[in-house]
Parts: structure tokens; sequence; C-alpha cells
């Protein structure tokens, strides 16, 4: 099979590193293309897919508001030239942009790839009749996100649930030897109105007053659009006088090792349609907490491979934690890494992915 991947930018997000790990976990015999259409892209994470014959990567550095024509002009040349048999496209501007495309090649099977919750719920009528008239499939991370979809009457025959899947040999033994510190970590986007950053702070205030050594690291760079979410979150950590306690470590490229160094992982979302990282600490072997929303509460048995607590509700969540301090949790984590390995690996995800791109060819 041919496959081509569309994106506009490259950052470092979640949905970046998961085309890595696709990327690096295809099957060998399959051809793969990532065409990244404008000039935002981190050069670090490019450089992680492997290189051979059979995994290209184009960047066509297209500067944002540029004429749209040159590039598709461009896009369809080297499509023509690749000849693929699915076109995965991550979101729905990149496939309006190449709309045209379709219409030169109507025999080109284009999927369209749903990565959060509150996506599809607003996209208007036009877009859905679009996606009827020209998708072959439409891939969703969790079964919230695919009940949207239904909800706008896409075909349901054309919709198809895939969970998120991590390489587990990316991460490390959990050694928490070298740290004296009580140490929560958080990784995700720095978005506090979607991923809650500053519920955790609070929470780890409230911490503060009965465990004196606490540390908090927030891994995750701000979203280019919204600067000033970093200058939000200083303000509250200077007002809650928590400078020592809460770090903000921005993007890294060594979340494994970090991971294997903490005590607690928290995701405190406001709304979440999956939630990758909680795989990667359940990977990690460090206990989970996340907030009861869509996405964790189809990951997170509670109680049983992680724990939940009710969105923003700050005692709760410092309630969470300090048992999670406090007790034994091997077992917790233990069983959460058989589910990780057993459902959310990115094996599995790499294996439903090509069944259904050959089902549709």
């Amino acid at each position: 099979m041919n496959i081509a991947h569309i994106v506009f930018s490259f950052n470092a997000g979640g949905i970046e590193n998961l085309l890595v790990d696709i990327f690096n976990n295809w099957a060998f015999e399959d051809r793969l293309l990532l065409c990244i259409v404008n000039n935002s892209k981190n050069e670090d994470l490019i450089d992680k897919i492997f290189a051979s014959e059979n995994r290209k990567v184009i960047c066509l550095n297209r500067q944002p508001g540029q004429s749209k024509i040159k590039y598709i002009v461009r896009i369809n040349r080297m499509l023509s030239n690749f000849r693929p048999d699915i076109i995965h496209f991550h979101n729905n501007n990149i496939l309006k942009f190449c709309l045209p495309i379709k219409l030169m090649h109507p025999a080109w099977k284009l999927i369209l790839h749903i990565h959060d919750t509150n996506t599809y719920i607003n996209y208007t009528r036009i877009d859905v009749l679009l996606h009827k008239l020209v998708l072959s499939a439409i891939i969703v991370i969790s079964s919230s996100v695919k009940n949207e979809v239904e909800k706008k009457e896409f075909p349901r025959e054309k919709i198809y649930l895939v969970y998120n899947g991590v390489d587990p040999k990316k991460f490390l033994p959990h050694d928490r030897r070298s740290r004296t510190l009580d140490t929560i970590i958080c990784v995700a986007r720095l978005y506090p109105l979607k991923k809650g950053q500053d519920v955790l702070i609070r929470a780890v205030a409230e911490l503060k007053k009965i465990r004196k050594s606490v540390m908090c690291e927030l891994v995750g760079e701000v979203p280019a659009n919204n600067l000033e979410y970093h200058s939000d979150i200083k303000e509250l950590i200077n007002k809650l006088h928590m400078e020592k306690n809460v770090v903000l470590l921005g993007n890294r490229n060594d979340v494994p090792a970090l991971l294997s160094k903490a005590d607690v992982f928290v995701l405190p979302s406001r709304y979440e349609g999956f939630g990758i990282s909680i795989i990667e600490a359940m990977f990690a072997g460090v206990p989970v907490i996340a907030s009861a929303v869509d996405g964790p509460k189809e990951i997170i048995q509670n109680g049983r491979n992680g724990f939940l607590f009710e969105s923003e509700n700050i005692h709760q969540l410092t309630d969470r934690i300090c048992f999670v301090l406090e007790n034994d949790t091997t077992e917790l984590t233990d069983y959460a890494y058989r589910t990780a390995l057993d459902k959310y690996s990115i094996q599995t995800m790499v294996s439903k992915l090509r069944k259904i791109y050959s089902s549709i060819i």
C-alpha cells in the first residue's frame, strides 16, 4: 500500500509524536509519505522518523496565508508521483485545503482523523456534507468522539474507532532512588482552558500544607497562538507562593526519563478526547490520576489501573494525590502496564489502521 499523511504543521504535540511512532512501526513493505505543508515544523521531531526508501518526508515550507493555488499544484504533483492508495488527513482545515485534489482524482481514497472531543460536534452542515461526499472513512480516538460524529449523521458504517497507541519500547524502568521530593508530573500542552494545569497547581498548593517536600513538573509547550497562557500560569504560581514547588519545563525530548523518576502523573483536563500521556505514564510505571472526563474515563478503571477525580474538584484531586503518595501502588501500576500493552500499544494501533486501509481499498 501507498499511504500519504498530510498535515499543515509538525510541531511537538500529541498528533506529531503519534505520527512518528506510526511511521517507525509500520509494515516495511508499505510506502509512507508525510507531507508538511506550512513552514511551522520541529526538525528534531522529523529526524526521529527512521529514514528509508519507503519512508519519505516532504516539507513544502508554505508561509501561512500564501497563495493556495500554488501549493495545491505542488501537492497534486507530489501525490501523482506517489500514487497513493490512501490519503490520511489529521484535521478538517488541511482536508478542506486539499479538496481540489479530490476533484482532479475522484478515485483517491480520503480519510479524516478526529483527534479530540468537542471538535466534530462544532462542524457546520456544509463540513459534514463535504465529508459525506469525499471521505471513505472517519477515524475517531474514543467512543465519546465517535458519538459526536454519529450525532452529526455521518454514516456509521464509515466511522472507525482506533485508540491512540504508544511505543512501550521508549520507556524506562520506574526508578525513584535519585529523587528526594514527592514529584508530581503533568505532560500536556500548556493550555489550561482545556488541560487544567491551574487546577493541579491549586491542588499542589493545598498538598504543600501537609507535605512540605512536594514538587510539580509541568511539561508541555504553550500553543503558538496563545502565548499569554504561560504568563497566566506564572502569575498563578507567584500568587500562591509556589515558585519553589511548581516548575514549567516547556517542551522536552526526555519525557520517558522524567516519568521514570516521578511519583504521580496527573492529567487534570477540563475536557479530553483521549489522553495519550496517560498511556505513556502507564508504560512508565507511574500511578495515574486524571479528571473523570470523556477520554480518560475510557482508559482508567478507577482504583484498578489508575484514579479518577471530578473535573475541577481541587480537594478531591489533593486527596487522590495523598493516597498515591502514602500507599503502595505496585499492583495498580502493574495492571495499568498490562492494560496499556493489550489495548493501547502502537503495534495494536498500526494493525487496526492497516486493516481499515485494506478494507477501504
